[in-house]
């Protein structure tokens, strides 16, 4: 166990260099429970919060304000060139991997900003409960509220859904 404090001045990934980092929290080889933030002229980051890959279903409990993020010259992507994302999100989920997640996510204020377009989210929030085999999952939000539950695994949806396209929409199974 280890605690960290301190600052960072230049950090690579991705062939970026990320600077102003700032640390504080305690850390092990499976664990952080503490504060980062970023202060970046391509990112503007605040994490605060614990990600424990030490239990058996590993915890996600924290909050994350992103600003400015540029996915472009951060090398994320390259078909956004000058696109800028921000919003406000609130994560409390455990789970090993997206067939046993349980939990809430949730974003707020989420604005996307691409040339002389931007799409605006004031609210989202994403609730999975797996229990015994059945899968309860909801969305509630400015444009989508719905639910699906059953006996089902989120890493079987997208073949569902080839499936479901090309036996009923054949002429739209040619683009998915």
């Amino acid at each position: 166990n280890a605690t960290v404090k301190g600052q960072i001045s230049k950090l690579e990934a991705l062939s970026y260099s990320y600077s102003e980092i700032l640390l504080d929290g305690k850390y092990d080889d499976n664990a952080f429970d503490g504060m980062v933030m970023i202060n970046d002229p391509n990112i503007a980051a605040d994490f605060k919060g614990i990600i424990d890959f030490s239990k058996k279903i590993p915890v996600f409990d924290f909050a994350l304000d992103v600003a400015d993020f540029n996915p472009n010259a951060l090398h994320f992507t390259d078909i956004y060139p000058g696109a800028t994302l921000d919003f406000v999100s609130r994560t409390n989920i455990t789970g090993k991997n997206a067939d046993n997640v349980n939990g809430t996510l949730t974003v707020q204020n989420l604005k996307f900003s691409n040339k002389d377009k931007t799409f605006n989210l004031e609210s989202a929030v994403l609730r999975s409960r797996i229990n015994d085999g059945f899968t309860n999952f909801s969305i509630a939000s400015d444009i989508l509220n719905g639910s699906l539950s059953g006996k089902f695994t989120y890493s079987k949806i997208p073949g569902i859904w080839n499936k479901l396209v090309r036996e009923y929409l054949p002429s739209l199974a040619k683009s998915v």
